[in-house]
């Protein structure tokens, strides 16, 4: 059990590649929370009138037909595409919150919170296992949550930051993780830093072993 849990935390020293790798130009989290659609997104439990679901509902279709229009429009860029992609969801969102009560609205929000915030707390809960399975010392351990802080700025900035293209906020994330793994280095002992990375190959290996279906058949992904 203690192997698996390390294992499972490995997550955290590998989140950066990911980012790399993936580029949104907002968390993932929080953008499905923003744009879910439907009255499945918000709940049985807003019990909505038939009314709301009929409008909802016509709602939904709109928007996927302008969604439909928008994909087979070649004569645009991938930025302008993205752009025009959000604002049509951006607008649908605020169609859709128009027809709940003030106490929908509310609880909304407060799923739409909760959803987001869930996975820096999970982030949270593995940098707290991480320092124990490795047995940081005070030191490592304010060093290390410095480290997380500003590397979470820095990745945050690139996100957040428009004018760069996909293709660089790829590079830039890259520069920070190159970064994190120097600082780790620095940070944590050689037999430490043995371990993280063993872990961490370990944890890459069973994730490709899991994004596998059946019979050694890639797995389709869903889309939400």
């Amino acid at each position: 059990m203690k192997k698996l849990s390390f294992v499972a935390i490995i997550a955290l020293a590998v989140s950066l590649s990911a980012s790399a790798q993936e580029v949104p130009n907002r968390p993932r989290g929080e953008y499905r929370a923003k744009h879910r659609t439907g009255a499945a997104a918000y709940g049985k439990d807003l019990n909505l009138t038939e009314d709301q679901k009929a409008k909802f509902k016509s709602l939904n279709e709109a928007q996927r037909n302008e969604l439909a229009a928008l994909q087979k429009q070649d004569n645009i860029s991938v930025k302008e595409s993205r752009e025009k992609r959000t604002a049509i969801m951006d607008s649908y969102k605020t169609k859709r919150d128009a027809i709940l009560t003030s106490e929908q609205k509310a609880m909304v929000e407060k799923k739409q919170a909760e959803r987001t915030a869930a996975p820096r707390k999970r982030a949270e809960q593995g940098a707290a296992r991480m320092e124990q399975e490795l047995n940081l010392t005070p030191e490592q351990k304010t060093k290390l949550q410095e480290s997380r802080k500003m590397n979470g700025e820095k990745v945050k900035a690139i996100r957040d930051n428009q004018a760069l293209t996909a293709e660089q906020k790829k590079a830039e994330l890259q520069k920070v993780r190159e970064e994190q793994q120097a600082s780790m280095k620095s940070i944590l002992t050689t037999e430490q830093y043995n371990k993280m990375e063993s872990q961490k190959a370990q944890f890459k290996k069973g994730e490709h072993k899991r994004s596998k279906g059946p019979r050694g058949g890639k797995k389709v992904a869903q889309t939400v």
